[in-house]
């Protein structure tokens, strides 16, 4: 597969890279998404053009129906119409509907939401973050439901870091996949060390969950079974 680099003022990066953590995306899978769009369309017109579409509203007062027709990227609209029966959630509301349920989030966060192109929910969280404490949140936002997972395995990673002088850090744990830590650790550490971090990108995890199993939540790369540390599920 073939690599860019892209430049970027850091500013502008790190605004973008939080606007698309609300929605599970990052940048580079907002740039791949794009230029499959231009080589299928064979065209970039669809980045600038505007449409019209029409917005009708009842006024409550009189009755009547009147119709306005605001500026709208083809893009937006298009997406809209393919997706009328979905709810706009984000992470951070996500966040806060399981907080009102009881769940206070005292580590890392990694949310995504199913991708309509792939019918999976694709996240890249940091190596350092998996091999700890963190929490997982999946948003179907097709059938309206939120799933939270929480995995942790930092008291275990810290016992072993004890035994092993050699172990400074949690990726070099990563790093290890066979002999005394892998064979006599938990599942939920074996599990964690079964992740597959991304080839371009060898810090962060490649986790592309199967969105059509909600008996297993199976990590499509790795196979690792994530139905063990579902803790909560809410219908929105």
């Amino acid at each position: 597969m073939a690599k860019i680099n892209v430049e970027l003022e850091e500013k502008i990066y790190n605004e973008a890279q939080g606007i698309l953590d609300e929605i599970g995306l990052d940048v580079e899978s907002v740039i791949e998404t794009v230029l499959k769009r231009i080589v299928r369309q064979g065209s970039a017109e669809f980045i600038f053009a505007k449409t019209t579409p029409s917005v009708s509203s009842t006024s409550v007062a009189t009755g009547t129906s009147t119709t306005t027709t605001p500026y709208v990227s083809s893009t937006v609209s298009s997406t809209i119409a393919s997706t009328t029966t979905t709810v706009n959630m984000s992470k951070s509301l996500a966040k806060s509907i399981f907080n009102k349920r009881g769940h206070n989030f005292d580590a890392p966060v990694v949310y995504s939401s199913l991708n309509k192109a792939t019918g999976n929910y694709w996240a890249n969280p940091e190596v350092k973050t998996v091999m700890g404490k963190w929490y997982l949140i999946l948003n179907d936002q097709y059938n309206r439901i939120l799933r939270l997972f929480k995995i942790d395995i930092s008291l275990y990673l810290k016992e072993i870091s004890y035994e092993n002088s050699d172990m400074e850090n949690r990726e070099q744990v990563f790093n290890r996949r066979s002999g005394h830590v892998y064979l006599n650790a938990p599942q939920a550490v074996r599990d964690m060390l079964d992740l597959v971090p991304r080839a371009d990108k060898p810090d962060f995890i490649n986790l592309q969950i199967l969105g059509n199993d909600t008996v297993y939540f199976r990590d499509k790369i790795s196979g690792v079974i994530f139905k063990p540390y579902l803790i909560d599920e809410v219908n929105y």
